[in-house]
């Protein structure tokens, strides 16, 4: 704005019913000390009654005036300032509320000082301009979340005139239904522009506690100097937030009405929080706040009827770990994960604590499939192609392992899981990250080898481990090649280690049921035709059997390869014994380059040429012998 000679006037958008304000604004006014930088804008029909009874009677408290703030911008080392106004004005609220929480509130400000009071609604992620306050003033805050189930709230200041009497408060704490109590942040800086004299609000969670896991989670606080309290805002039946209250008739809105928020993070200019709506049933964000401040405060952390987890703490910022919570039956545990990250943005003052799922099974072998722990020997899970499903229930073991089998028909024709009928392969470790090769033993109207092999990939990404399982045709992870003119036999050594601890016996008991599962499943297929690995016939030879100990032999012809995979892929030291002749000799396939040769008795050499057969020789010289 250009204007040197006159004066200015301000009001707001017409629509708004303000008269135009009765103070006018000077550039040169602005290069004094004792400057005023605000102008008042009353109603239009105060204005018209202000000007007719005069200008110096005090404005009534139900009158509501819309105040701007003026700063100006300038450098005032510039000599010819004083002359021309070589300045930018910038108009700016009194104060700004900015809601970081996640969901919208109804805002009502109250001027103590001038006896006035504003209400208005402001959405999340929103900051709404307070016009009718004054910098100065002695001002306080309340708040309602109805969304949240939060109706009641202690006053707070935010405004003083006097910081010995009345103090601000960075604390705002909220009441549900059931009286517990949630303290809220508030957050303090200037109005980007304004000299300083004006201040904005920000409104933030301490914690935002996401459930992504599809279970209803119940949390609790634990402070140092006190036992476990309840956390605000929680359904005695799930983890949700309490149903809204509706303003009007003063009851609780149906569940059904209501948008499901989702509390996702996504790389946005505006921040980390963006809360999508949508028909679907998703659990939404849940604020949490312990009742003082402290490190040594501890949160716990339940599913539905089991007991509490150990205490957590959220102040390690980017770690990713997992939380075991026990069941009541003290046999079997639920594996969540925690990730612990702080919002982007304006969102840093709020730490996102995000509940997933441990571990997540993926079926991408084009067959429908079966899976289950090996410690549970009741019932298995079935997984359709394509599928995903959590996994959050496991026996308590040394060792989570998991085995999968192809899934079992009906009469109809339809998969279903059948742990007693299905064939079930080795068992694997779904903590160990990588890539694993698993034989998974299937009819031969699956495969033509009766056996599959499935290449499982565990990844992590966050606190969850995926476990995706893809079928592999064409590259196995190792090829034995018998360059020699004897056949040879090959199987994976299996160390047998003996344990003292009672629960690593029961533990390899169940793992000698499993092996004995597998052994017969193997002798069926070693007594079949098709008992061979499969592979390509056009270089893959020989047969397969079972050793006493119910390790899989497998044998490779002279001249000819073998496709193969580790029959017991949980096993710590991974050996092959190679057999020739009656000599053995164990051999490391991780030991890449030229080894020790191998010595195993000579082969009988071949019948000279024209001479007969080694048996006509042989009856020739017994002839012999017999004459002598």
């Amino acid at each position: 704005m250009f204007c040197h000679q006159y004066a200015v006037r301000v009001r707001p958008e017409s629509g708004f019913g303000y008269a135009w304000s009765s103070q006018y604004v000077f550039w040169r006014d602005f290069l004094a000390q004792d400057v005023r930088p605000e102008l008042c804008c009353l109603p239009q029909a105060v204005a018209q009654s202000v000007q007719r009874q005069g200008s110096g009677k005090a404005l009534s408290s139900d009158v509501m005036p819309f105040y701007v703030h003026f700063n100006a911008l300038c450098d005032v080392r510039n000599p010819a300032l004083y002359k021309y106004p070589f300045m930018r004005l910038v108009m700016t609220p009194p104060m700004e509320i900015e809601n970081l929480l996640p969901y919208a509130m109804q805002l009502c400000v109250i001027d103590k000082t001038a006896n006035r009071r504003w209400v208005s609604p402001l959405q999340r992620g929103g900051i709404a301009p307070v016009h009718a306050v004054q910098p100065g003033h002695l001002i306080l805050l309340t708040i309602r979340i109805p969304e949240a189930g939060f109706e009641k709230c202690e006053g707070t200041i935010i405004e003083t005139n006097d910081d010995d009497e009345y103090p601000t408060d960075d604390d705002l704490v909220m009441t549900d239904s059931q009286g517990i109590k949630l303290a809220l942040k508030l957050h303090r800086m200037d109005i980007p522009n304004s000299g300083g004299r004006c201040r904005r609000i920000s409104i933030y969670a301490p914690y935002v506690m996401v459930n992504r896991t599809g279970l209803k989670l119940f949390y609790s606080s634990k402070g140092f100097f006190k036992g476990v309290s309840a956390v605000a805002g929680q359904n005695p039946s799930s983890n949700t937030p309490l149903p809204p209250v509706d303003s009007h008739s003063g009851r609780t809105s149906s569940s059904a009405s209501l948008p499901s928020n989702e509390f996702v993070r996504r790389q946005t200019g505006l921040g980390t929080f963006v809360i999508k709506d949508d028909d679907s049933l998703v659990t939404r964000p849940l604020m949490f706040s312990f009742g003082s401040f402290d490190f040594r405060n501890r949160a716990l952390v339940r599913v539905a009827d089991s007991d509490w987890s150990r205490p957590l703490s959220f102040d390690a910022l980017g770690s990713s770990s997992e939380v075991v919570i026990p069941s009541a039956s003290k046999l079997a545990d639920t594996h969540l994960g925690i990730e612990i990250e702080p919002g982007r943005g304006r969102y840093s003052h709020t730490r996102v604590v995000t509940f997933t799922s441990r571990y997540v099974v993926k079926n991408m072998t084009g067959v429908a499939l079966q899976y289950r722990t090996v410690y549970n020997t009741s019932s298995a899970a079935l997984l359709e192609d394509g599928e995903r499903r959590p996994l959050h229930t496991l026996h308590r073991a040394r060792r989570r392992l998991l085995t999968i089998a192809a899934a079992c028909a009906d009469s109809s024709g339809k998969p279903v899981a059948d742990i007693r009928k299905a064939k079930w392969s080795s068992p694997f470790s779904i903590d160990d990250v990588g890539r694993v090769y698993i034989r998974m033993p299937v009819d031969s109207s699956v495969h033509d080898g009766g056996e599959l092999l499935v290449k499982v990939d565990i990844i992590m990404e966050g606190a969850c481990l995926f476990v995706i399982m893809q079928r592999e045709d064409r590259y196995w992870p190792y090829m034995i090649e018998n360059h020699t003119r004897t056949d040879i036999v090959i199987w994976q050594y299996v160390e047998k280690q003996q344990h003292s601890d009672q629960r690593q016996t029961a533990e390899h008991s169940l793992m000698g049921q499993h092996t004995q599962l597998r052994s017969s499943s193997a002798a069926q297929l070693s007594s079949s035709p098709s008992a061979s690995p499969p592979s390509s016939s056009a270089h893959t030879g020989g047969d397969s059997g079972t050793t006493a100990n119910g390790e899989r032999q497998y044998v490779v012809r002279a001249g000819e390869s073998l496709d193969y995979a580790w029959d017991v892929p949980t096993a710590q030291n991974k050996l092959l014994v190679i057999s020739a002749q009656g000599s053995t000799r164990r051999v490391s396939l991780q030991e890449i380059g030229e080894q020790r040769p191998f010595i195993y008795g000579k082969p009988p050499m071949p019948p000279r040429r024209g001479t007969g057969s080694s048996a006509q020789q042989a009856a020739s010289s017994a002839a012999a012998k017999r004459a002598i």
